[in-house]
This record gives structure tokens, C-alpha cells and sequence, in this order.
């Protein structure tokens, strides 16, 4: 009798994996944006966002535009928003996700990475990425107000992209939007330089000091 059991319990382990291999196997990684935002100079306030409609609510998942294959709830969806940054001082960003313009997402994510969507990497290591994933955000109802997703950080002139991505929920789609700030980085007023210009002397003079002294 206690062999009969066990043998059951085994086979209904077997048909438990059987079933979930093909479910786990279903998530995919999918490309559903590349969007070219230019070369940005400072100060600026830009609008990026995407909205996934279906185009076949009859079929199973999601028909997006521009996207060769089916999304599904479980399918993990990538939108890449590239960007130069112009000139030859040092730029602050910062992003934002508005919230009431988020529905039927989850695990919203957003991060920055120096260099363009196709010589990026993607792991935790990468020395090209400035700001790892956000906090997931996940869209309960209707809200209001933002959440930054990109606190401050400083831009040398380079090629930067920054990439979102999380779970469409909504059975004719989902949507999302944000802005994005580019500010200058302020020059050292005339206190800030004297304090420098002090600190420099005294540099100087310490390095005389030691070298007589020697």
C-alpha cells in the first residue's frame, strides 16, 4: 500500500512538471520599442511613454503594432528610449512615471545606461550601466501624482539609453508614461571658487612647506 502511494505521489509530480515546463517556458523577453529621442540639449522637459493596444481582441494575447509576436500576460515587454547628450559640460537627469497614466502594467521598471540599444549590455555587471533597475511599480486602479524612477544623476556627453520594462496585465492592453528632465549642472558660484582657490593654495603651500623641509 505505502509503495502504491509513493508511486502515485511520483507520478503526480511528473504530470505537475509536465504541465508547468510548457507554462514556464511561455515568458519571453520581447522587444516592443526602440524610440530614437535625438540629441538633447539643456534645460529640457521630454515626454516618453508607450501605449499597448491590441489589434485582434479575438486571438489570445496581445497584437501589438510593430511587434512580430504574440504578448502575453506572462511575457516580459523592453522599450528603449536612446538619446545623445549634446554639448561639452556636464548634464543632470532625472525621470519620472506619472501615474495617471499607468494602467493595467506590472513590475514597471526603468533604468540608464550609457551607449546605444544595440552595443548595451544587460547584466548587473555591465560598467555601462548609471542606474540599475527602479523599484517595480505595479498599476492598482486609477492614481495621481509621479514617482521618480531616475533619481539625479550626471551626464558627460555621450549616448545614453533608458530602458523600461514590465508585464501587460489588461486583456486589450496596458500604457504608460513619463517625463524625462535634462538640467544643466550650475557653475560654481563666487563663494564656491574662492573656497576652491583656497583650498588649492593651501595645497600648494603645504607641498613648499614639506619640500623645504626636507
Amino acid at each position: 500500500m505505502q509503495a502504491r502511494r509513493l508511486r502515485l505521489a511520483k507520478a503526480s509530480m511528473i504530470l505537475c512538471a509536465a504541465i508547468a515546463a510548457p507554462l514556464a517556458a511561455h515568458a519571453d523577453n520581447i522587444v516592443t520599442g526602440v524610440s530614437n529621442l535625438g540629441s538633447l540639449s539643456t534645460p529640457l522637459t521630454l515626454t516618453y511613454g508607450h501605449a499597448f493596444n491590441d489589434l485582434d481582441p479575438i486571438a489570445p494575447g496581445l497584437q501589438l503594432s510593430g511587434v512580430p509576436v504574440t504578448v502575453n500576460p506572462s511575457d516580459t515587454f523592453y522599450d528603449d528610449y536612446a538619446f545623445t547628450v549634446g554639448g561639452s559640460s556636464f548634464s543632470t537627469i532625472t525621470a519620472t512615471i506619472d501615474l495617471g497614466q499607468f494602467f493595467s502594467i506590472a513590475n514597471l521598471q526603468v533604468r540608464l545606461f550609457r551607449g546605444t540599444p544595440a552595443t548595451i549590455l544587460t547584466g548587473p555587471t555591465d560598467p555601462n550601466l548609471l542606474s540599475a533597475w527602479s523599484t517595480g511599480l505595479t498599476a492598482a486602479g486609477s492614481g495621481n501624482g509621479e514617482v521618480q524612477v531616475i533619481l539625479p544623476h550626471e551626464l558627460s556627453p555621450d549616448s545614453y539609453v533608458l530602458e523600461v520594462r514590465g508585464n501587460i496585465l489588461g486583456t486589450s492592453g496596458g500604457a504608460y508614461a513619463g517625463v524625462l528632465n535634462l538640467a544643466p549642472v550650475p557653475e560654481p558660484g563666487p563663494i564656491g571658487l574662492a573656497l576652491a582657490g583656497g583650498a588649492m593654495l593651501l595645497g600648494l603651500m603645504r607641498r613648499r612647506g614639506d619640500r623645504d623641509a626636507g
